[in-house]
């Protein structure tokens, strides 16, 4: 095939050294690593043992490039998640794709380089991507000291990760910007912040599914207490989701605000009365079922500065992470296990992973596979019904995008990338067969 093309375009050289092609190289690489059992064959650094003061120079200044580069793209990008979030990283490769340098910065939206790792055979180091970080709960005020003071709690530093090529996500347990996996201790939360921990806990239906279904994100409720008012925000997304699963995965969980103003909880504790840990499933919420007040129950996530009296309770839920693989090809019995463990609500085993459950005198759950079999199939043959060709597809989008019917936002992006970039207006006009004159 490369003879070919090069008999078409005589500008397709190789890319690898020596005039190697890739697949040349590659080959050499894996050569050598079965013979020796290091990587190229290298089985040292003469330079970095021998004249380390120049590695560390040479070194410096690879990197030194990318993140001057990075700094240059993050104030000409038109992408508002790379300019506000700084969602971008530069890296240096050598032409068989092993990593030298990287720069600083983020990298959230994984799917290219999780299918580039499925080409290459990769398959251990295959992950979707982090969720975002939400819930961000920040507040302040008269605190329980008596004393004007501000907070920001930090949970939102633990949320469920990815789901593997191998493997679900982890649980409540890491943030893109922080790999520790601590949410600190409710009791030090409590000292800090003039609110009550009344539970914690993973949130169900949190974790993106799929084959391997992401982590689970985890759930607290709060009621201030001790002071005579707070002002507090909320942040996240709750319109839409922060990331999307890789080969055929859904997303985890989007966000939604529950609140209570003006409660009974100290009426319910005067009493001794049931009172909510957690919200729970949100369509049969235990904070409705259990207390009376004011309630905000939507999914306007950015919202704020909003005033909380004592008593007030305040739902903060943190996201799961998103999925791999098809849903309908999970293993049954991982669904009921899920089930059975409150990470997954009953009535979705059914309707996302097509499992038809069973329940034993104990209340446990179990996979019926034979029903499960069967239900499976007829959701495929469902999906295949409503499926359409790819060129259909891309004609029904091409009238929308000659329509220009897109939210501002995203028009202004096209509008600011065909503005920055003759090259990529024109490729943008020939994919979709738009008029030359045509802009945003």
């Amino acid at each position: 095939m490369l003879d070919k093309t090069i008999k078409i375009d005589s500008r397709v050289k190789p890319i690898g050294w020596s005039g190697q092609t890739l697949k040349e190289m590659l080959q050499t690489s894996q050569r050598l690593f079965a013979e020796t059992g290091h990587y190229h064959g290298q089985e040292d650094l003469p330079i970095r043992t021998g004249r380390p003061i120049v590695y560390e120079k040479v070194f410096s200044h690879l990197r030194g490039g990318l993140v001057n580069a990075r700094s240059t793209a993050l104030n000409i990008s038109a992408s508002p998640i790379v300019k506000e979030i700084g969602e971008l990283s530069f890296a240096l490769y050598t032409p068989e794709g092993e990593s030298i340098a990287l720069s600083t910065g983020i990298i959230v939206h994984v799917h290219t380089l999780a299918r580039a790792y499925y080409a290459r055979g990769f398959l251990e180091e295959i992950t979707a991507s982090y969720p975002c970080t939400w819930n961000l709960l920040q507040g302040g005020g008269i605190n329980h000291f008596g004393q004007p003071s501000a907070f920001t709690n930090f949970e939102l530093s633990c949320q469920g990760t990815g789901a593997q090529y191998v493997k679900d996500g982890e649980a409540a347990c890491a943030a893109m910007w922080n790999p520790e996996g601590d949410m600190g201790e409710v009791e030090t939360w409590e000292h800090l912040e003039p609110l009550l921990y009344l539970g914690r806990g993973l949130k169900a239906n949190s974790s993106g599914p799929g084959r391997h279904r992401g982590g689970c994100g985890a759930e607290s409720l709060r009621m201030v207490f001790k002071t005579p008012g707070q002002v507090m925000f909320t942040a996240g997304e709750g319109h839409v989701f922060s990331s999307a699963g890789v080969f055929g995965g859904y997303p985890g969980n989007s966000g939604y605000r529950h609140n209570v103003h003006e409660s009974n909880m100290k009426e319910i504790a005067a009493a001794k009365a049931p009172y909510p840990t957690l919200d729970g499933d949100p369509e049969n919420s235990a904070i409705s079922a259990l207390v009376k007040g004011r309630e905000v129950f939507d999914i306007n996530q950015m919202t704020g500065p909003h005033a909380y009296g004592e008593y007030d309770l305040y739902a903060s839920v943190q996201r799961g992470g998103p999925g791999l693989g098809d849903p309908l090809d999970r293993d049954p019995a991982s669904v009921a296990s899920d089930v059975n463990a409150r990470e997954l609500l009953e009535r979705f085993a059914r309707t996302i992973y097509g499992v038809v459950l069973t329940r034993a005198p104990d209340g446990s759950f179990a996979a019926d596979e034979k029903a499960t079999e069967a239900l499976r199939s007829t959701m495929r043959k469902h999906r295949l019904a409503r499926s359409v060709f790819a060129e259909d597809y891309i004609a029904e989008q091409r009238t929308r995008v000659e329509a220009k019917d897109f939210i501002s936002p995203v028009k202004n992006m096209y509008a600011s990338s065909m503005k920055l970039s003759k090259r990529w207006a024109d490729h943008f006009r020939s994919f979709w067969g738009l008029p030359d004159d045509f802009s945003f």
